[in-house]
């Protein structure tokens, strides 16, 4: 509804008593019939129960050899280590490190010339997003997130 800019005083006083009439009709609702409806939500619910469900264990090691057992735990340790690994580098740094070519264009010549850090800038701004950071950093850069690598896998897949 349009709200209407010059309202009378009997306009005015009509939308004040129509708005009291309302929310006078609400209580009255809910004075008569809430607690009917508190009961019978409360008869719906199911009574809480706790249970204890004892399953048997997945990976039972005790039916496993000593060598099998060894053997899980070498490849276990070594894939902490590589994640370990990549989680230090990656946490570190939000971007990648800038390649020597880029970042000899950084002590070139001044920027007043439009050379120096002003070509760094322009080079850097013109690299994809997925060649400066390891990781999309926005949501809005998930989609088409390295999609020049996909592409290229999809066209492989045609060709042979």
């Amino acid at each position: 509804m349009a709200r209407l800019v010059s309202l009378t005083t009997q306009q005015q006083d009509f939308i004040k008593e129509s708005y009291i009439k309302e929310i006078m009709s609400r209580v009255k609702w809910q004075h008569r019939y809430g607690p009917e409806i508190q009961v019978q939500e409360k008869s719906k619910q199911k009574p809480k129960t706790q249970i204890d469900i004892k399953l048997p264990i997945i990976n039972n090691s005790s039916m496993m050899t000593r060598q099998e057992q060894q053997e899980l735990k070498d490849i276990g340790q070594t894939v902490n280590d590589f994640e370990r690994s990549q989680l230090t580098t990656i946490t570190e740094a939000d971007m990648r490190p800038v390649s020597p070519k880029t970042q000899s264009l950084l002590y070139q010549c001044r920027s007043r010339d439009g050379k120096g850090r002003n070509e760094y800038l322009r080079v850097r701004n013109q690299m994809k997003p997925e060649e400066k950071y390891f990781y999309p950093l926005t949501s809005n850069w998930a989609y088409g997130w390295q999609i020049g690598r996909h592409e290229y896998n999809m066209m492989l897949q045609f060709l042979l």
